[in-house]
Parts: structure tokens; sequence; C-alpha cells
């Protein structure tokens, strides 16, 4: 069974990084004005909400991602939702945190666009990662990409 960890604000690593690549920024101001000059952007000058990166997600929606799951991980510290539910399997938290981004996503974007990675990096923060955790992501990972390429 997962173990809550409580955090606090500073905890949380507040910085935006490249779609491009991956250079970090502190303001979500800065990496806009970075991602519109960044050597690796092929389409320099394009709005970058014109620019299609993954999935019909535009380097834009990539930005606001990261400020939703920056908001999330700030909310779910102060409401301490993560706790209450820490007797969940580590696959049903996930889900549960991976449900609410692709809501405010939805909500926002009307898009449930949403990077896989973020859903394992905010369950890693609240809880941590055990041997079987690690063993578990792996195989969890593995099932979900399969069943979205395949199925």
């Amino acid at each position: 069974m997962p173990t809550y960890i409580n955090r606090t604000i500073e905890d949380v690593n507040l910085s935006y990084r490249c779609s491009f690549c991956s250079g970090r920024y502190k303001s979500k101001s800065g990496v806009k004005n970075h991602m519109k000059r960044c050597d690796d952007n092929d389409e320099q000058g394009e709005e970058l909400s014109n620019i299609m990166l993954y999935d019909n997600a535009s380097a834009e929606d990539m930005i606001i991602s990261q400020d939703v799951v920056l908001r999330l991980t700030t909310e779910l510290i102060q409401n301490n939702e993560l706790n209450n539910i820490q007797t969940l399997s580590p696959e049903e938290i996930r889900e549960h945190i991976r449900q609410r981004i692709k809501n405010i996503m939805l909500t926002e974007l009307g898009s449930d666009y949403y990077e896989e990675c973020d859903v394992y990096l905010m369950y890693e923060f609240f809880f941590g990662l055990t041997e079987e955790d690690k063993n578990n992501r792996a195989k969890e990972a593995a099932t979900r990409m399969r069943n979205k390429f395949f199925i």
C-alpha cells in the first residue's frame, strides 16, 4: 500500500520546460519567449498555438499542460486529497491523478491532452517509489502504450 508523503508548496519545482530543447524556465512567459526563438524550433516565428507537436497538441497546449500540472500539484498539497485515497492501489491513485489532469485540460483546452509522464511524476512526488512500484509502473506503462497503439 502506498504511503503518502506530506509536501509543502516549497517542495514543488516551479519551472516550465521547453518542448523543443527541454531547457527549464522559471515562468510561463519565459518559456514562451524562449520557445519562439529556440534553436530546436523548426518553425521559428510561427505562433506557438500553430505549431503542432504531438497528437494534435500544439506547443502552446504543452505549456498549458505544464501549468495545469503545477497548479494541480499545489491544489493537491493544499487540500490533502491524495492522503485521503492512499488506501487505493498505486494504479488507482495514478488513474485518479490522470482523470484530474484530463478534466482540467478538457475544461481549459477542450481537449483531454496530457503527458503520461506527468502522472507518474506526480505520483512519485506524493508517494515515492518502492521497487514494486518501479516494476508495476513499467508494466502499467507498457500496457497503456500497447493499448494506445494497437487497440
